[in-house]
């Protein structure tokens, strides 16, 4: 069993010369098209051809025997519109993609599939350079070459990837096994995607809970101290609306254990034929030698990174046992090497990504599928079909606040006003607190998490036709504040979409799962135009899990314009608001949503601004 680390997106790079300097490209077999020759010493004159034109740019550079080249002059010949990105040092090219100074990553999507290369972009004389190898590896659409000292970069017009033109990431919704009490702490989210296999995907992941269960108790027999946690996470993708990839990973770890537990599972299923794939279903097996040595070449590339000692000869004797796990990504396929089996175990899990056009020699998967015809510009990379889960990369533009849905006419700002708010919805006991609210004329605010959403499209619905408010609480419950810029537009982007599908309206406002706020996170905000709301009465509901405490923390604390968190998810509390719901109104609160309280107290709305009540 195998820990989730992350992915690793690798593209294959190329030693170059410049200059004065020579050098030999290593001799290392399996390369993909296009790099120079093996073996073949190349000298460059600094003449830069796009497209058959040369280009009036900057002189290229030269970083560890690799030939750096000034981005933005060709990529203006390119066609491709950049945009620079301060606060994160990043810079945007296109709608799709996104690269990083002083980090040798490329973004396909947002950040949820990258491609690696070396040396990273810098900044010379105000000007980003970056490696030649990111114009044959990087963008599916050009090559770079080096013919008679100049330096050759084309528009490939043929280039189709097999499968990445249609992809959805995060297909389907989260199964969530939940348990903060106890002597095993659980958190697994398994895929629910309506299809033939949602019995099996769910039956693993019950028993995987069952059996660390069995494992706690076997421990405590003899250590009443002994305790554990289960943690799993997936991601999941479906390209071309009919193949799915799933991997499941986490980790697993007791009191007993000298460091947790990798856990991993993959999936793979034609949702046109109802079956799970196997390895040799979509990958030509009987090239496992090829596929090998492109496997070889982004280990070594990972493993060099590390500082550490690198042990060529535990890649001498690679076989088919390393292509063990693998699954369908957006991109490519991934391969997923457990801790410790063929690498030490400093290495961790990798998760390693062959992208398709570098695998089509072996690529069977959707080989009978006729290819859709290329997008023009740049929407063809990432183009996603389901307007409910895909990857949004444009950033919104900076709201004013208008009256926020507060124009209803019946609230009285005179009059004492309280928001109650739920949070980790849409579940099953979402349509008790609305019948609620329906019946004793309240309203309130529901954050819901994206990727529940669209099984509960009919329960948003009604949530906003009955004058509620649906904001988000992020896409995947992930901390905000331990990830990147790029990775928290992503969870905030994609969850506004998702309810902006249903509701017709774009969400001002998101509440950060744990209520964790950072400077990154408040940046971000700024940036996209939303505002954060945190509360002022915490009724610790998801902790205590009883209706009488939760009643108890509402009524003893109410006041007015206060922010009240609870969250849905849990019966306890919908049993709670029956007693909460007329209590309030009865002491002559009207129940309103968050944006009205705000709005009705006279508070400007500020992007990137933390809101805790409407005091």
């Amino acid at each position: 069993m195998k820990k989730l680390k992350k992915f690793f997106s690798l593209a294959l790079t190329i030693t170059l010369i410049f200059g004065t300097t020579s050098s030999t490209v290593a001799n290392e077999p399996g390369l993909p098209s296009g790099q120079i020759p093996l073996g073949q010493t190349t000298q460059t004159t600094g003449e830069i051809i796009v497209n058959g034109m040369e280009i009036t740019a900057p002189r290229p550079s030269v970083t560890d025997g690799v030939i750096m080249l000034p981005l933005r002059s060709i990529a203006e010949q390119l066609g491709l519109e950049l945009s620079w990105d301060e606060t994160e040092k990043r810079v945007n090219i296109g709608p799709n993609y996104a690269l990083w100074i002083g980090q040798a990553k490329l973004s396909l999507d947002g950040g949820l599939t990258t491609r690696e290369f070396g040396p990273p972009p810098k900044i010379i004389d105000g000007r980003t350079f970056v490696p030649i190898s990111i114009f044959n590896h990087g963008f599916a659409r050009f090559s770079a070459t080096i013919e008679g000292g100049k330096i050759i970069i084309d528009t490939v017009a043929d280039v189709i990837l097999p499968i990445a033109h249609s992809a959805t990431i995060q297909y389907g919704h989260a199964g969530i096994i939940k348990n903060n009490n106890g002597p095993l702490l659980t958190y697994i989210r398994f895929p629910i995607t309506h299809c033939f296999a949602d019995g099996y995907t769910s039956a693993w992941a019950h028993e995987l809970h069952q059996h660390a269960e069995n494992e706690i108790d076997t421990l405590r027999e003899s250590h009443d101290s002994a305790a554990g946690e289960l943690n799993i996470n997936f991601n999941s993708y479906l390209v071309y609306d009919r193949f799915v990839g799933i991997v499941q990973q986490g980790f697993f770890n007791s009191t007993a254990l000298a460091h947790p537990m990798d856990i991993i599972q993959t999936f793979n299923l034609d949702l046109d034929q109802e079956i799970f794939l196997g390895n040799s279903d979509i990958l030509d097996l009987s090239k496992a030698e090829d596929i090998l040595l492109l496997l070889r070449h982004n280990i070594l590339k990972i493993w060099s990174g590390t500082g550490e000692l690198v042990d060529t000869n535990l890649l001498d004797n690679m076989d088919e046992s390393w292509l063990e796990h693998i699954a369908i990504g957006p991109y490519g396929i991934y391969i997923i090497l457990e801790r410790g089996v063929h690498l030490p175990s400093y290495l961790g899990s990798l998760n390693i990504m062959l992208p398709y056009d570098e695998l089509d020699f072996a690529l069977l998967l959707g080989k009978e599928v006729e290819i859709l015809p290329e997008s023009t510009g740049e929407q063809a990379i990432g183009q996603t079909i389901n307007p409910a889960s895909d990857v949004v990369l444009e950033s919104l533009p900076t709201l004013i606040m208008p009256p926020m849905s507060a124009s209803r006419g019946d609230v009285d700002p005179s009059k004492p006003m309280i928001a109650l708010t739920f949070d980790d919805g849409p579940s099953k006991y979402t349509p008790y607190i609305l019948d609620l609210l329906e019946r004793y004329g309240g309203r309130a605010t529901f954050f819901v998490v994206g990727n529940l959403v669209e099984a509960k499209r009919d329960t948003v619905q009604r949530t906003v036709d009955l004058g509620n408010e649906v904001l988000g609480h992020s896409w995947d419950h992930r901390d905000l504040t331990k990830l990147s810029g790029s990775e928290i537009k992503t969870q905030l982007l994609n969850t506004n979409r998702v309810i902006e599908d249903i509701t017709g309206t774009p969400t001002r406002f998101f509440r950060p799962p744990y209520g964790a706020v950072n400077d990154t996170l408040k940046n971000v905000s700024r940036e996209l135009g939303f505002g954060i709301i945190n509360w002022s009465i915490d009724t610790l509901d998801w902790k205590n899990r009883n209706a009488d405490v939760v009643y108890n923390a509402v009524m003893d604390n109410a006041a007015n314009r206060a922010i009240v968190l609870t969250h849905d998810l849990h019966g306890t509390t919908a049993d709670a608001m029956e007693r909460v719901i007329p209590g309030l109104i009865s002491r002559g609160y009207q129940l309103v949503t968050v944006s009205e309280l705000l709005y009705y107290s006279g508070i400007a709305f500020e992007a990137g601004t933390v809101y805790h009540s409407g005091n």
